[in-house]
């Protein structure tokens, strides 16, 4: 493999290749094409979107939840609890 030295820090722009979405959304403007979005990537920025719409905590269930444990409707099994505890933080059962 031959390695060139590269003055002033520039390469040809001949052996550039884009990087990234916004390099190649760049880079076929720069060419008069437009560019092409697959509906994979359109279903995620969509899904992405509609995630960052909605809030961290659902306080409304949170709130059910908590009205239920003060009431005695809710029953918690600790063994069940404990055991979900130890399988998330380790990934075991």
């Amino acid at each position: 493999m031959k390695i060139d030295k590269v003055f002033n820090s520039q390469v040809a722009s001949s052996t550039q290749r884009p990087s990234g979405p916004a390099q190649v959304e760049t880079a076929g403007k720069a060419k008069g094409l437009e560019p092409v979005i697959s509906t994979s990537n359109q279903v995620i920025a969509q899904a992405q979107k509609e995630l960052a719409e909605l809030p961290e905590i659902a306080m409304e269930k949170v709130s059910a939840v908590k009205a239920a444990l003060a009431k005695g409707d809710l029953k918690l099994d600790i063994e069940t609890l404990s055991s979900a505890i130890l399988e998330f933080h380790t990934g075991h059962k």
